[in-house]
């Protein structure tokens, strides 16, 4: 990972930046779930806010700008607020519902590990 600075923050995140082979795994994942993603887009499985806030913690994670930036957009236009897009780009978690903290954690984790969670992790999901 690549040490960056935020311009309009000026605080410093690591910077993901894939290779071939990664972004080909990632593509790949898109594709083969390709109907899950259609139903989460539309609401289907979990509301919108519920959505950002793991778009923003995996955001977080990733340090892209510009997911950033339309995650943040998206979220507001779901009903979040300022303070809490803010708090969920910084890690924290506190404003988000009780019963979406589990989910939110273990999307952190996924993020960081690359899509490779510790199994202990996706037992405690279960």
């Amino acid at each position: 990972m690549q040490e960056s600075q935020m311009p309009w923050s000026g605080k410093t995140y690591r910077k993901r930046i894939y290779s071939i082979k990664t972004f080909k795994t990632a593509i790949n994942d898109v594709f083969d779930h390709m109907d899950d993603l259609r139903a989460a887009a539309k609401g289907e499985v979990i509301d919108k806010q519920f959505s950002e806030r793991i778009m923003l913690a995996v955001t977080r994670v990733n340090g892209c700008r510009y997911c950033s930036y339309g995650h943040s957009r998206a979220a507001l236009a779901a009903g979040l607020s300022q303070q809490e897009i803010d708090e969920l780009l910084t890690g924290e978690f506190s404003s988000a519902p009780q019963e979406q903290l589990t989910a939110l954690a273990f999307a952190e984790h996924f993020a960081e590990s690359g899509g490779k969670p510790d199994p202990e992790a996706l037992q405690k999901l279960g």
